[in-house]
């Protein structure tokens, strides 16, 4: 199993502390009411934990947004960064060439955390539990 980062996704967390303090008895009067789950979910829990969510959304942006700056400075000028180049775009205007730059960089994330993934299932099957 992959383990996840000690901190933990930024949104999650924010949204679990939210939820957690939210009262059961809201959503237990909406299914007395004769609503189902899902629409208490979109109708009284999602309102009640979007703040959050936002906040953490804006948080996780802040955070990942100011490695940008570490990035630039530590390659060099001729070399093209991706993060850089969606940035420039979303400056420029040009939002539908930074989503295909986003999902280019979503994908290659992807790709190298997949490569990676067979030898942590190897390594954490084979250690005793």
């Amino acid at each position: 199993m992959v383990k996840p980062n000690k901190q933990g996704s930024t949104v999650g967390l924010t949204i679990v502390k939210e939820a957690a303090q939210l009262d059961p008895a809201i959503e237990e009067a909406s299914t007395n009411l004769g609503a189902d789950t899902g629409y208490t979910f979109r109708h009284i829990t999602l309102p009640l934990i979007l703040p959050a969510f936002i906040a953490g959304l804006i948080f996780s942006f802040a955070r990942h947004i100011t490695s940008l700056s570490a990035i630039i400075f530590l390659t060099n000028p001729r070399w093209r960064i991706l993060t850089a180049l969606i940035l420039s775009e979303v400056e420029q205007g040009g939002m539908s060439v930074a989503a295909a730059y986003s999902v280019l960089l979503i994908v290659l994330v992807f790709g190298a955390s997949w490569r990676d993934l067979p030898s942590e299932l190897a390594s954490s099957s084979s250690s005793p539990r």
